[in-house]
């Protein structure tokens, strides 16, 4: 076959391929086009007619907040004292008295005790070592106070950064801090006594070291001694040293 014979043959050959997709292409296409339409078709005929039903009317826009729509008397709305306010002053919450002497000193003392959130544990410290204020024959809740009247703090020292430099100012202790400075100061000084300055008659059995700790220290500061008392000795001369530094308090 000569070379013109062989690109005619060539090129028919080509163009019969051309024409053969183009022909399944064409079929496929026509195959497909009528189920579309009647998938439209019958889409169209489950469509409800807009014309014969009335339009539905929209809501009107509600500006009004959630918290007007709320009924003040509901039970779900919470109490006006869980609000926290954005100005003013908060009022402190009340301690509530421990459940033996009704007094609030005292579960504030069960509460500085407490460690980890064991409070029966506490109570356990606490009402056993005024068990033994209470064996030497003394009454375990008027010494307590008397305690807390010998180390509570009157005046205290604050630093004040003035002009680059920063003095200690001495200032007056409030009363709701100096009964939280003594009780602080107290629990402080029985947990930092050494096991071997307990004598070995004192120690208890089957009880915590801290009963003993703390009723030593209870006995200690009523008399007018011991590391708490030392502690409200050592603040006040400190302000003493200090106070040509009064005037810069505000």
């Amino acid at each position: 076959m000569s070379l013109p014979n062989m690109r005619l043959f060539l090129f028919g050959v080509a163009g019969l391929g051309i024409f053969r997709v183009l022909n399944i292409t064409l079929c496929v296409a026509n195959t497909i086009q009528p189920e579309s339409s009647a998938e439209s078709s019958q889409d169209l005929s489950m469509e409800p007619r807009s014309q014969e039903q009335s339009p539905v009317p929209k809501p009107p826009l509600q500006l009004e907040p959630l918290l007007s729509q709320r009924n003040p008397q509901s039970k779900e709305d919470p109490p006006k004292a869980a609000i926290m306010p954005r100005t003013g002053r908060i009022e402190k919450r009340k301690v509530a008295p421990d459940p033996l002497h009704q007094s609030p000193l005292v579960a504030k003392l069960i509460n500085k005790v407490m460690i980890a959130g064991k409070k029966g544990l506490a109570q356990k410290i606490v009402y056993g070592a005024f068990e033994k204020i209470r064996e030497q024959g003394q009454d375990p809740l008027k010494t307590f106070e008397q305690a807390l009247d010998n180390i509570s703090p009157k005046m205290e020292v604050r630093p004040r950064r003035v002009g680059g430099a920063s003095y200690m100012v001495p200032l007056e202790v409030r009363g709701t801090r100096r009964q939280s400075l003594a009780v602080s100061w107290l629990v402080a000084a029985a947990r930092s006594r050494q096991p071997a300055q307990i004598p070995s008659a004192d120690r208890p059995k089957n009880k915590p070291l801290m009963v003993t700790k703390l009723a030593l220290e209870i006995t200690e500061a009523a008399a007018g001694s011991g590391k708490a008392h030392a502690k409200k000795e050592e603040m006040h001369r400190i302000a003493e040293a200090n106070k040509a530094f009064a005037h810069f308090r505000w």
